[in-house]
């Protein structure tokens, strides 16, 4: 039986210009508080060719920059290529996965970040390991979590490392399908979850989900577009994304 209690915790790291996250996620799930969405429809906001509804928006800035007590401060995203490291004992399909995700959310940022595999000094290593070493790979993982990331940006809020554990134990095959995909996107600065949107990557209670709802797509394509720039304030992202604006 998996213990369906989860908690996010932040972290300080030295020095202080340095700042860590921690998200640690029990089968990909992390607990924050909610804001109510306003699904009135009616509201958008243009970004090139794709039309955001103020449903949409809000979603974003709860999952981009909730958290468990208040919010987040700022916008958090990678820039360019991002290299990366496979590591411990991956199957086929964990390796076919990981590779479909990442093929998937470089097309939904229109190639602004990229994915490159590198053997030596990675800025994302992605470990395979039995659930029950996870801590010898990553100090800060927190015991009985089957998936867990953790990510540091820089004082310009650029993501410029992560380290993401799957259980390659505990969880079968199509579970750490769900783990690969859930924790490789939040670690992209959609950090958060809800408990909206049952069909949503980022849903609180477990899942199984095997791809992107639509609502997923577009907070990947709002984080990434020309609209939103790391470091923006919950309501300068909001103006923002309120813009009829094209690019």
């Amino acid at each position: 039986i998996i213990p369906m209690f989860l908690r996010n915790k932040f972290a300080s790291l030295q020095p202080p210009s340095l700042i860590l996250l921690l998200v640690f996620c029990l089968s990909g799930c992390c607990w924050l508080a909610e804001q109510e969405l306003n699904d009135e429809p009616g509201v958008e906001s243009e970004n090139g060719d794709i039309t955001y509804t103020l449903r949409e928006i809000e979603y974003f800035l709860d999952i981009a920059l909730g958290a468990e007590y208040g919010t987040s401060e700022f916008v958090k995203r990678w820039s360019g290529t991002i290299t990366y490291e496979i590591k411990g004992s991956p199957t086929i399909k964990d390796r076919l996965t990981l590779k479909s995700v990442l093929r998937e959310i470089k097309q939904l940022t229109k190639k602004r970040i990229r994915f490159r595999e590198a053997e030596q000094n990675p800025e994302m290593t992605i470990w395979f390991v039995p659930v029950h070493d996870m801590s010898k790979y990553e100090p800060e993982y927190v015991e009985g979590n089957w998936g867990f990331f953790y990510i540091w940006w820089s004082d310009d809020k650029e993501i410029y490392k992560a380290s993401i554990l799957i259980g390659s134990d505990e969880p079968n095959q199509i579970q750490r399908n769900h783990l690969i995909r859930e924790e490789v996107t939040q670690s992209l600065g959609l950090i958060n979850d809800s408990w909206k949107y049952e069909e949503s990557i980022f849903y609180q209670d477990w899942t199984e989900i095997q791809e992107f709802a639509d609502i997923d797509e577009k907070l990947i394509k709002m984080l990434y577009s020309h609209t939103i720039a790391p470091g923006m304030t919950r309501k300068q992202a909001m103006d923002a994304l309120m813009q009829n604006e094209g690019r």
